[in-house]
């Protein structure tokens, strides 16, 4: 490394660790700490200036920025890794605003990269990566730029001992426990598109119903795999015709909705009298259908504020420290489910 760019990075240090507070000493005094000659630490001092770690030089009075002192996070560059489509997505369009919010009041900068091209051309300016439901072959390939040790999972299970995730197993079993436990139901169709797909939420979601089912010997479930959400009125009816041996269906996404309610419509089956419907993502128009649906709401300021937590473990290099967190979704009850006792 360059002799100027070595002392810039030890006083930076210095600063952030708070050794040097409200001022350095004076260049000849730093001269001698770092036994080198006043032009190179006066390039040094330079650095640190465009760096915003220090002020200005006055004299022999060189000030320090008051954010950086002993501030580990001052200027550490967050990136988020995701495919376009997921920020798309109002979940993490709110979570990634909270948590630009929170890294700026620590001095943090959050940035977004949709590329693994882009990614590589900040590389070496990246101290964490928080990835966005990656699958494998992206997970290896940012590992393989950025290393292991920086990357932060969102919504996966690929990355052991470092991962922060809505509980989609949770979801299943509790969506069971409210329509078997609460509302008595005792047949129920599971709606999804992805429930054979491995990693998949839709998997998750229904893996954690049949946990809970395998626990009620006077529970039956029967999983339909929706090819798409404008599909959903046909498959049921080609499914069930329009006397369904269930009288409650959960649905792994709330878009299926639209279909579910045309089906009810069409064969004379009453929401919730007939048939009790319970959504997932909590999207806003619930509140528009008649009647309005029930759905599961992750829940995105914990899960917000867990990230923020973790990453800045990791830009303290505490990485032994992180672990897997999962966090539940809340029901929001609406007339979708009402309680009744089944005939």
């Amino acid at each position: 490394m360059v002799p100027y760019l070595k002392i810039a990075e030890e006083i930076e240090k210095a600063i952030a660790g708070g050794v040097y507070t409200s001022q350095l000493p004076h260049i000849n005094a730093l001269c001698t700490i770092y036994k080198s000659g006043p032009s190179t630490i006066k390039r040094a001092l330079q650095k640190l200036k465009e760096q915003d770690y220090i002020r200005g030089i006055r004299g022999s009075c060189i000030e320090v920025n008051p954010a950086a002192c002993n501030n580990p996070y001052f200027r550490k560059q967050v990136v988020v890794y995701a495919v376009m489509r997921k920020f798309g997505n109002i979940f993490y369009s709110n979570m990634l605003q909270q948590l630009g919010e929170a890294f700026a009041s620590v001095g943090c900068s959050l940035s977004i990269v949709n590329t693994l091209q882009n990614l590589q051309e900040v590389s070496g300016k990246i101290h964490a990566v928080l990835m966005l439901e990656p699958n494998l072959h992206e997970l290896e390939c940012v590992e393989s730029v950025c290393g292991k040790e920086k990357i932060l999972l969102i919504n996966s299970d690929l990355h052991e001992g470092r991962s922060i995730r809505s509980d989609n197993y949770a979801a299943g079993f509790m969506a069971m426990e409210y329509l078997h436990g609460k509302c008595k139901h005792r047949k129920i169709a599971i709606l999804g598109r992805s429930c054979d797909v491995e990693y998949s939420f839709d998997l998750q979601r229904v893996t954690g119903a049949y946990e809970y089912a395998g626990q009620h010997d006077d529970l039956q479930i029967t999983t339909v795999k929706v090819d798409s959400a404008d599909s959903v009125e046909q498959q049921l009816l080609q499914t069930f015709g329009c006397e369904p041996e269930v009288s409650a269906f959960f649905l792994l996404r709330d878009y299926f909705a639209f279909g579910v309610y045309n089906y009810c419509t069409r064969c004379n089956l009453p929401i919730p009298e007939k048939i009790a419907v319970l959504g997932f993502d909590d999207r806003e128009f619930c509140g528009l259908l008649q009647p309005p649906l029930s759905s599961f709401q992750e829940d995105g300021q914990t899960i917000a504020n867990l990230v923020f937590e973790k990453t800045l473990q990791l830009l303290r290099r505490e990485n032994e420290q992180i672990g897997d967190l999962s966090v539940p979704p809340e029901l929001m009850l609406r007339n979708s489910t009402g309680l009744f006792e089944n005939q």
